[in-house]
């Protein structure tokens, strides 16, 4: 049965990047990007620097470990984040598997945001800013503001790198 292949999920959840594409311009770029739940677990990593042809060869990425998903990014030269470590139900990753932590989410309360922050300090990791935008009442309340303008996934890559940007913030 064909409903339950892989290749089925992969092409439904890359339609809405292709749809999006469409409204591409010189002032506006579409990257696709991946938030990524391991079986077992509430963790959610966000993935940059993928592209859709790369998506289509992998197998399950839900079922690889942490440590295992880390090193398969790597490969390919993606950069790997825990998404907001610090809400109910949510382990730390353990730092050596990831290249950052979102320290501000649109979604999760400034204590933990706070506490986000501390944690990928001490651990010396990149930060990153997200909306988590799920509902109408969760646009732009995080993301990053660059001075560069970011056109594919290897200018996005080096922005993330660098942490040259402004983190959005609504508090």
């Amino acid at each position: 049965n064909s409903y339950y292949k892989p290749q089925r999920f992969i092409d439904f959840y890359l339609s809405s990047y292709y749809e999006m594409k469409q409204y591409e311009d010189e002032d506006f770029s579409v990257l696709l990007g991946m938030e990524l739940r391991h079986y077992a677990t509430a963790n959610d990593y966000l993935v940059y620097g993928v592209e859709p042809d790369w998506l289509r060869q992998q197998g399950n990425l839900l079922a690889l470990s942490e440590r295992k998903m880390y090193r398969l990014m790597h490969q390919e030269g993606h950069l790997v984040y825990q998404a907001h470590p610090f809400r109910p139900f949510i382990r730390r990753c353990n730092p050596k598997y990831v290249d950052g932590i979102e320290i501000y989410n649109g979604k999760t309360d400034r204590m933990r945001n706070y506490k986000a922050l501390n944690w990928a300090a001490k651990h010396r990791k990149l930060t990153i800013s997200g909306s988590d935008f799920h509902k109408e009442n969760h646009l732009a309340r995080g993301g990053i503001i660059t001075e560069t303008k970011i056109t594919n996934n290897r200018e996005l890559l080096s922005v993330l790198q660098s942490q040259k940007f402004e983190i959005i913030k609504t508090y």
